[in-house]
């Protein structure tokens, strides 16, 4: 689809925002004060920099709905402290509760959060995926155990003993991959800047999680059985055929941390 973009130059101040923000290098202009031309639209990665920036709104591009874009209130952004005590806040609770679902609304929030991360280019390429079908979930935990344990057996001693200790303690009804947790947030891309991008929106999904009471547990055992698991059998199993990138496990906390260790 061709794009096309426009600057009112009735309206425009000439302030050379939108040329300074356009990553593409699409907005120009030449001389302070002077006009905005529009150069090879082509390439835009519609990241909508011009139209958020623009003090005036005197930009229009055919991609993006004039609908979608929203005031910005910096009155509400937290303050540094606030922020700094929410990174302090912020860790792998693995007091959850697995009868306790958590609520959709959260869930949505969370969802939302991970959505806002950047991506390489702005390809918008981050699929969130949320189970919490507790028939399902066991199968998931049944699945990373079985696979960890036979891709153990070309790994190191510890690798192996650690391996079978998770089957031991499964074996005796707890859940030593999800930790109770009551819902899988899965992270998906096939870009080849899906991990990092995964992991970014993983980080924000975080931070919205432990604002909202909910704890959030990195997987890397899950992440790892996935790598070491045929393709269509985790296709099959997580909804997906996409490359599992990130994997957190969500549920409500028995307790919060009254304290923090410093680093």
């Amino acid at each position: 689809m061709s794009i096309t973009i426009s600057v009112h130059s009735d309206t425009c101040i000439r302030c050379g925002r939108c040329a300074v923000v356009c990553p593409a290098n699409i907005l120009q202009q030449k001389e302070k004060k002077g006009d905005i031309t529009v150069v090879g639209p082509r390439t835009c990665i519609r990241c909508g920099h011009c139209l958020d920036v623009c003090p005036t709104g005197s930009i229009e591009h055919s991609a993006l709905e004039p609908s979608k874009f929203h005031v910005l209130d910096y009155t509400k952004l937290p303050t540094a402290e606030q922020l700094m005590e929410l990174f302090h806040a912020r860790r792998s609770n693995r007091s959850m509760q697995a009868d306790r679902p958590i609520p959709a609304e959260a869930i949505a929030q969370i969802e939302e959060a991970a959505r806002y991360a950047p991506t390489a280019a702005n390809n918008l390429k981050v699929h969130t995926h949320y189970i919490d079908d507790r028939a399902r979930l066991d199968r998931i935990i049944d699945f990373v155990i079985d696979t960890l344990t036979v891709a153990g057996e070309k790994m190191s001693v510890m690798a192996q003993f650690e391996f079978r200790h998770l089957r031991q303690v499964r074996q005796a009804g707890g859940d030593p991959i999800m930790r109770n947790g009551s819902g899988l947030l899965l992270f998906t891309s096939d870009t080849a800047w899906g991990e990092p991008d995964c992991n970014l929106a993983y980080q924000n999904a975080s931070l919205m999680a432990e604002v909202l009471g909910i704890s959030q547990v990195w997987m890397g055992y899950m992440y790892t059985a996935t790598r070491n698991a045929d393709a269509e059998v985790v296709a099959d199993l997580f909804g997906t055929k996409e490359k599992i990138c990130a994997c957190m496990s969500l549920g409500i906390p028995a307790f919060r941390y009254p304290r923090y260790m410093e680093r």
